[in-house]
């Protein structure tokens, strides 16, 4: 790597390290997140390539977590600029303990998820600008588990069963690229739509993302974000996200 590229990525970092300090002070609790990632991608014949990530999410001021993931998943090159794709995630979410209205205490648990991906991503350059849409069908399944919760009145403890659930999500994105002539930093931005099958086609999630991806060689980059949340059912919240992603490219 060239020194000029090397100070420029380590500038970067510190740049996206004070907005995540600055939003951890300034922010409520329980809005903060950060989610970091690794991807990996490779070329497996053809039109087709691989993909696999690995996420670690935390919640509740950056202090509990909150997931972890891994997915598996596979993209077909229909055309140069339609991409076709499907992916399989793991998903172990964490709820913090939990004191109820009545005075029974549920302590915190994990609850395994499964997750499909089918998506289809169309992408057109216009000058320095490549704008692609994503249309993604997300079904998730969460299992059932039981949980060792105290009762106040009885002071005892029971099991309490959680049922296993299932959603249909989908998701619309639009984002726009923006590539710095002789630059190894692209900025982008996005908006993503976060849509119900089972709720009469409803608004679940709006989600604003802005941040830059920096190429450090052909194998390897990163890319620091900032994301917005905006869930509009019930019960609403709004958190605000810090990430970071590293990518490793085998041809």
């Amino acid at each position: 790597m060239r020194a000029e590229n090397y100070y420029k990525m380590n500038r970067i970092i510190r740049i996206f390290a004070v907005v995540a300090l600055l939003s951890a002070g300034s922010l409520t609790s329980n809005s903060q997140c950060l989610w970091t990632d690794f991807n990996l991608n490779s070329k497996i014949a053809g039109n087709f390539s691989g993909t696999f990530r690995a996420d670690y999410r935390t919640t509740n001021g950056l202090k509990a977590t909150d997931q972890w993931r891994l997915t598996f998943g596979v993209n077909y090159k229909i055309l140069p600029w339609l991409k076709a794709g499907a992916s399989y995630t793991f998903i172990d979410k964490h709820f913090d303990g939990k004191r109820q209205s009545n005075g029974d205490w549920v302590p915190a648990y994990w609850q395994p998820r499964n997750r499909v991906n089918v998506d289809l991503t169309g992408s057109w350059c216009v000058a320095h600008f490549t704008i692609a849409l994503r249309e993604r069908y997300e079904y998730t399944h969460n299992e059932a588990t039981n949980v060792d919760c105290y009762t106040a009145p009885d002071n005892d403890f029971e099991f309490r069963h959680i049922n296993a659930k299932h959603t249909n999500i989908l998701r619309s994105r639009l984002k726009i690229d923006y590539d710095i002539k002789k630059s190894p930093v692209d900025p982008y931005i996005f908006v993503e739509i976060y849509n119900s099958l089972d709720n009469d086609f409803r608004k679940d999630k709006i989600r604003y993302t802005a941040g830059a991806n920096y190429k450090i060689n052909k194998k390897n980059s990163v890319s620091l974000y900032y994301s917005y949340f905006d869930q509009q059912g019930v019960p609403a919240y709004k958190s605000h996200i810090i990430g970071a992603s590293y990518t490793l490219t085998l041809r």
